[in-house]
């Protein structure tokens, strides 16, 4: 690496060495959750055939562990009849293109792809010989650590309860008040027909009777806590507290109205026993010695003498910026054997996106720091790991040569699907002006523009409180007293003078009326259910908690939505059918190749794999 002017790296890899090791917990985490094995040799169980080659359990593990950390960046979660499918048919694909595969290997994103595989495997190879604790600790360690920290594994009594609650608070006799007494008991004689031979009544039926008797969704009937004690009501408290973890008490008549609890969760306070503690305790040394071996194997990979960043190579990536055509391809940057060129490196971002290609308007300063930082962090860095783990005989392990060869066949045969997709969609032609009319006739509802309404809203803040049990209480003054304002208005009091005069919303000031809004901004879902009913001049007939007050809203003004015309929508429809036309047709090109090379799958075994990402 000499004879060229160069850029010593010092400074470029501290992004990357602020959060390598976190990163690397992770990555090493995602690849044992990607272990659904049945049996401790799972090689030799076979999910299915296709063409002449068997699917075993242990090839189909190593797909999910090169494909996991995608799904989980873009959310997906495909069953596993879903995958295996696309990984039968990356395996058939890449098999056909064996005796031709410099075709392949030699444009850029394929052979880019295919390069980040062999440095991704060959720096996990390091990391799980010379990082992770394979050894159990000493029992001995684990008690001293203990034994020398009991504070650390002292903790609180804590519990949490789900409720049924009736509110007596707004009943204006003992009558109405005896009423939701008795529907209160009837809710519990009903309970107890689930109950079990323990008393444990099902999450499911305590929930419905709740959704039933208090007129909400089930979702919104989650547990309340956890509390510590002495943070609720004395008398609530004591009755969750008696009861077992699924257990419904009986009915507790209060000041405020009747609950129903189902105690979901108690833990006992006192110290954590050590058995207990014990697997605690082995993760924190794990993580210490794992910490202490990382920072020790990542100082020779992070030594600036091992990689070189040429002055002319940046000087023509910065004439690149301005003018490709003024660029020379000269070398960029190397390291050992690996040697960077600039137009490999623009193809690269091109490909990863790791970093934005250059453009004129940056200065040049800023194209050689953003640059270097990238080429040593994305380009450089992997490639010295590659090499260290060449130099320690990790590259010929039957562990890094299994995951390579599943890797390269799963980026293989997706390339060549795609190639086959590309041109089974040639074939198709693009969208006709038929086709968007029909779309746009057949579904007019996604076609409208969007409603705007202004609320004049009376909005109470509670008065400051810190248990729960106290906020519970202040946010159920603040909704009589929202009650009591309107109450006013209603009774002949001027709208907005009273609205000055006693709310605490954003625009009080301006006699509560909201700007314009769409459906969605600024109030919960709920309300919008809601708003989305009234009539112009009605007012909501229950204030709402939202934004941290008790809340009451009339619809003041409404501008229904229209329909939107064809030619405004025209090229949305056009991307709505693309996209649903390649939908159809990799469903469709994927089941031809399957059926073409008789794909078989045994769904009895399939079906007993554990969930994707399930540990």
């Amino acid at each position: 690496m000499m004879g060229r002017s160069c850029l010593r790296t010092q400074c470029y890899n501290s992004v990357l060495v602020r959060n390598l090791f976190a990163l690397t917990l992770c990555f090493l985490t995602i690849g044992s959750m990607s272990n659904v094995s049945l049996a401790s040799d799972s090689s030799q169980v076979v999910l299915g055939k296709i063409g002449n080659r068997d699917i075993s359990l242990d090839d189909y593990n190593l797909f999910i562990r090169f494909n996991l950390p995608h799904m989980k960046e873009a959310n997906l979660n495909p069953s596993h009849e879903e995958l295996i499918e696309i990984f039968a048919t990356h395996l058939v694909l890449a098999a056909s293109v064996e005796a031709n595969e410099e075709r392949l290997t030699d444009q850029s994103d394929v052979k880019w792809r295919l390069r980040e595989l062999k440095t991704r495997e060959a720096y996990s190879g390091i990391l799980e010989e010379e990082m992770l604790v394979k050894e159990s600790l000493p029992e001995e360690k684990l008690r001293d650590y203990y034994n020398g920290n009991l504070e650390k594994f002292s903790r609180e009594a804590t519990y949490s309860f789900r409720n049924i609650f009736l509110d007596a608070t707004r009943t204006s006799n003992a009558a109405a008040r005896g009423e939701l007494k008795t529907k209160a008991m009837k809710a519990r004689e009903e309970l107890k027909q689930f109950e079990d031979p323990n008393g444990i009544v099902p999450l499911n039926d305590f929930v419905r009777v709740a959704e039933e008797l208090m007129g909400v969704p089930a979702k919104q009937i989650n547990p309340r806590g956890s509390f510590k004690i002495g943070q609720i009501n004395p008398v609530l408290e004591k009755a969750a507290r008696s009861l077992d973890i699924g257990q419904v008490g009986d009915v507790i008549e209060t000041d405020n109205g009747f609950y129903i609890l189902r105690l979901e969760s108690q833990v006992e306070g006192g110290l954590q026993p050590f058995e207990e503690a014990k697997a605690q305790i082995a993760e924190h040394f794990r993580y210490q010695i794992q910490k202490e071996r990382f920072d020790k194997l990542r100082q020779p990979l992070l030594d600036p003498s091992r990689v070189e960043i040429y002055e002319e190579g940046l000087a023509n990536l910065v004439r690149w910026a301005s003018n490709p055509n003024d660029a020379k391809n000269v070398v960029l940057a190397e390291t050992g054997d690996f040697e960077l060129s600039l137009l490999d490196y623009i193809e690269y971002l091109k490909y990863s996106r790791s970093a934005p290609l250059p453009v004129s308007t940056q200065s040049p300063e800023e194209i050689r720091e953003s640059h270097s930082a990238a080429v040593y962090n994305h380009v450089l860095y992997p490639a010295i790991t590659y090499e260290e783990a060449v130099a320690k005989g990790y590259t010929e392990s039957a562990t890094f040569q299994e995951r390579l060869r599943i890797g390269r066949g799963a980026i293989l045969g997706e390339e060549i699907f795609l190639q086959l997709l590309r041109r089974h969609l040639d074939t198709m032609g693009s969208i006709s002006e038929e086709e968007i009319r029909a779309y746009y006739e057949v579904h007019p509802e996604e076609f409208v523009t969007t409603p705007t309404s202004r609320y004049r809203e009376i909005a109470i803040r509670p008065t400051e409180a810190t248990s729960p049990y106290e906020k519970e209480f202040a946010f159920r003054a603040a909704e009589a007293k929202a009650l009591e304002v309107l109450e006013m208005i209603k009774s002949g009091g001027a709208e907005e003078r009273v609205i000055m005069e006693y709310s605490d919303g954003e625009e009080a000031r301006e006699g509560g009326l909201t700007p314009w809004l769409s459906p969605g901004r600024r109030f919960s879902a709920n309300v919008w259910e809601e708003l989305e009913t009234l009539e112009v001049g009605e007012w909501t007939n229950e204030p709402y908690r939202e934004r941290g007050k008790a809340i009451l809203l009339k619809l003041e003004d409404l501008i229904p939505s229209e329909p939107e015309p064809l030619e405004s929508c025209r090229d949305g429809i056009g991307m709505t059918l693309l996209k649903r036309r390649m939908i159809e047709a990799t469903q469709t090109l994927r089941q031809m190749i399957l059926s073409e090379h008789g794909y078989e799958i045994d769904l009895d075994i399939l079906q007993t794999l554990p969930p994707l990402g399930e540990e």
